[in-house]
């Protein structure tokens, strides 16, 4: 049971990961398709996943089996990365208690059932989503709150949002043109507090980030997360900025992806943005933490000088043992 203004989501060795409950119902929603038939749709979603050049758009409508086979394959992946922004979103505002959430390209709902274990005070949560099949893949699994409601909406079309606390799109504006994500934002922006942007962790993902959080500051709000600052990001092309989050995998996982290791990587980007006091970290590491004989480098964004890399030596003491514990993607 949720209790107080906010509640870390369950995690296994730091990681969020689903609540058992839900798990257990992607497992039994599998358990409708012929392990077959699961295995060879994952294989497609994977396959247009990891292809640069794939399109996006869904603009045909899936079948019950490519929907089943899409929520079975990527809500845990989709929860770990969304609960992890949230967290950092979090700590930038302390006070934050989110009360309504509205879930844009809502999918199967990870992202509702993220928010709702990170905030205690959410009490509800308008998915929109414009694939019918996903939308019934939704309401088969149990709703992270007692208040959810869906439509079915494409986001282009929608022209005006509800007044809302918290928006989050996860993996969902890269499907749309980046003119369409301009108009998508402004809009939102009229009617979001706060608005959490989460994409795959590709060159082609951050574009999206990074061109979100442009519009967003452009619209007066700040950046709570990951930035250190509302200033032009200092990421040139060909590099981009992501993070990775770790989360185990179930059996069903594991079968249907054809995998031996009891783990996988989830390589994100995100950016949140809001329009409430915010306190945002001074440094952010962008990379695996470096551990040399002595030393140990960090690549840093920092609030004062953009990209940095630092050295931080055994003769540092304290600081030297934090940075032996920090983690591509925290604060420093």
């Amino acid at each position: 049971m949720r209790s107080g203004i906010q509640v870390a989501p369950d995690t296994l060795l730091g990681v969020p990961v689903p609540p058992p409950k839900l798990m257990a119902a992607l497992d039994d929603l599998a358990a409708g398709v012929s392990a077959q038939r699961l295995a060879a749709e994952v294989d497609r979603w994977q396959a247009r996943y990891h292809d640069p050049a794939a399109d996006l758009s869904h603009a045909a409508q899936l079948r019950p089996e490519q929907a089943i086979a899409y929520a079975v394959y990527r809500m845990p992946a989709t929860y770990a990365a969304t609960a992890t922004a949230l967290s950092a979103l979090a700590a930038a505002i302390p006070n934050l208690a989110p009360a309504t959430l509205l879930d844009l390209g809502s999918g199967a709902g990870a992202a509702t059932w993220a928010a709702a274990e990170t905030f205690a005070s959410l009490q509800e949560s308008i998915a929109l989503e414009r694939d019918p099949e996903m939308t019934a893949v939704a309401r088969r699994l149990p709703p992270a709150l007692d208040r959810v409601s869906g439509q079915l909406a494409d986001l282009s079309a929608i022209k005006e949002f509800p007044t809302i606390d918290l928006a989050i799109a996860g993996y969902s504006l890269n499907e749309l043109s980046p003119s369409t994500v301009d108009t998508v934002l402004s809009r939102l922006a009229l009617s979001a507090n706060t608005v959490l942007i989460v994409e795959p962790g590709t060159p082609r993902g951050f574009a999206v980030v990074r061109q979100a959080r442009e519009r967003l500051v452009s619209l007066g709000m700040s950046v709570a997360a990951p930035c250190p600052h509302d200033d032009t990001c200092p990421i040139v092309d060909p590099d981009w900025c992501h993070f990775s989050v770790r989360l185990p995998r179930s059996a069903l996982h594991r079968r249907v992806k054809k995998a031996d290791l009891g783990y996988e990587d989830e390589k994100f980007s995100y950016v949140a943005a809001t329009r409430l006091p915010v306190h945002p970290a001074n440094a952010r590491v962008l990379r695996h933490p470096q551990v040399r004989s002595g030393h140990i480098l960090l690549r840093l964004c920092t609030d004062s000088d953009g990209l940095t890399d630092v050295t931080v030596s055994k003769r540092q003491g304290d600081t030297y043992k934090r940075a032996r514990r920090i983690s591509w993607g925290e604060p420093w």
